[in-house]
């Protein structure tokens, strides 16, 4: 009744009931990269899908061009991963980045996240990189070792970063608003007396006497790495900071409040107008 419905053959029918099954899913087309570039995507996919396994991810930068920490930083920052840092950029960089087996939930995102963030390492010139992995149904624990000698070819684009959709969001909508607040978005890396970085998304600028406000993004996160974090800005961040917090972060409000930072929580949408207000509360003049 059903195919003479909608003028089909029955069997056409009954197989269009199963589609959306794995088997059923067909490649008719094919990638348009010659052999080589695809050989290259399926190395660094290889790499990609231990990282899911892992636990924690340790990268040694070698000092070097100020603009690629800011790249890799911003990397970081895009995709949200729970990071502890030590050195200074002329001195180098060790990163440390939470993998998703140390995770309670929202393991799975967070694991591809964590894979995804792996090419734009590859952009860095000279690096190591050792991850902790819980292998196998025994979570067995193993190292795989990674490095700037190996090889492995970046399929990202070398000029900087996308925009999240929450900032993308906020910077459309401030556009409209009858302010004299500007909002832009920044690609500094400030200093945290060697012990971190902070990497703020956006800064606020006022128009008349150049007030700045500083905007920082926070994503996943942990009681311990939360903690760590609110600390070290207590005792080395910036006066003029604002920080952005998931609706769930609430429960968190505690620490959140020990912090010297203004603290908006957001839901979907990052509210333009409250940020306006912190950032008349907190603007400084900007260092000479």
């Amino acid at each position: 009744r059903v195919a003479a419905e909608l003028g089909v053959d029955a069997a056409a029918v009954t197989a269009a009931m199963y589609a959306d099954l794995e088997g059923e899913q067909v490649m008719t087309t094919g990638p348009d990269l010659a052999p080589d570039a695809l050989l290259r995507r399926y190395n660094v996919a290889l790499a990609q899908a231990v990282l899911l396994r892992a636990s924690s991810l340790t990268i040694e930068i070698a000092p070097g061009d100020p603009a690629r920490y800011r790249q890799l930083f911003r990397y970081v920052k895009f995709y949200r991963l729970m990071h502890a840092v030590e050195g200074r950029g002329e001195s180098g960089y060790r990163i440390t980045l939470d993998g998703p087996m140390s995770l309670f939930q929202l393991s799975q995102k967070y694991g591809l996240q964590l894979a995804e963030f792996l090419p734009a390492l590859l952009l860095c010139e000279a690096w190591r990189a050792t991850a902790e992995v819980r292998w196998g149904k025994e979570k067995r624990p193993m190292l795989l070792r990674l490095s700037s000698e190996q090889g492995l070819v970046s399929h990202y684009p070398d000029k900087g970063v996308y925009v999240t959709r929450e900032e993308q969001f906020l910077l459309d909508r401030f556009a409209d608003l009858d302010t004299p607040w500007t909002l832009e978005r920044r690609a500094e890396v400030i200093d945290l007396g060697g012990r971190g970085v902070l990497i703020p998304e956006l800064v606020m600028r006022h128009k008349k006497d150049r007030r700045e406000a500083l905007i920082d993004v926070m994503g996943f996160w942990r009681k311990e790495y939360l903690d760590a974090r609110l600390a070290l800005l207590r005792e080395e961040g910036p006066k003029n900071l604002i920080l952005i917090a998931p609706w769930r972060m609430r429960g968190d409000e505690g620490g959140l409040a020990q912090t010297p930072a203004e603290v908006v929580f957001y839901k979907d949408v990052i509210p333009a107008k409250e940020l306006i207000e912190r950032a008349e509360k907190v603007g400084k003049a900007p260092r000479r």
